[in-house]
């Protein structure tokens, strides 16, 4: 059985390595930022500076998302040739809703093993979370 001590000295043990971290990625950020400055970047894509010693990339990246509602409205207005060209910029990827997908177990027990065939699971990280508790 671990004893309270070996409890405190791993939870004290583990938020001073957090509080290393953090340091060592804010100073990680504000190299990167004053790198981006000096080096310059696109605006969207790769850009590259090379020295003797380093060679510097800096990868400009533009998320885009697509309003389902808007496209749907978008693809009711155009014409076929216009609704072909589109179809080929875009794809659609089945997402599953957890809550839904949870209820499936109780109320239709053979969809939800159907559909456990055709999904793949991987265990996540354990998270460990440690506060201080004030002494009063």
């Amino acid at each position: 059985m671990n004893s309270e001590k070996d409890v405190d000295d791993l939870a004290a043990k583990l938020l001073d390595a957090k509080r290393i971290e953090d340091d060592a990625k804010l100073a990680r950020i504000n190299a990167e930022l004053q790198l981006i400055d000096i080096c310059g970047s696109k605006a969207e894509g790769l850009m590259t500076v090379s020295t003797e010693k380093f060679r510097v990339e800096t990868k400009a990246v533009i998320s885009r998302t697509i309003d389902k509602k808007a496209f749907d409205e978008l693809m009711d207005q155009v014409g076929d040739d216009v609704r072909s060209m589109i179809s080929t910029a875009v794809s659609w990827k089945p997402s599953l809703r957890l809550s839904e997908y949870r209820a499936l177990r109780d109320q239709y027990p053979d969809a939800r093993a159907e559909l456990d065939r055709v999904i793949t699971s991987r265990q996540g990280k354990t998270q460990v979370s440690v506060r201080g508790i004030s002494q009063g």
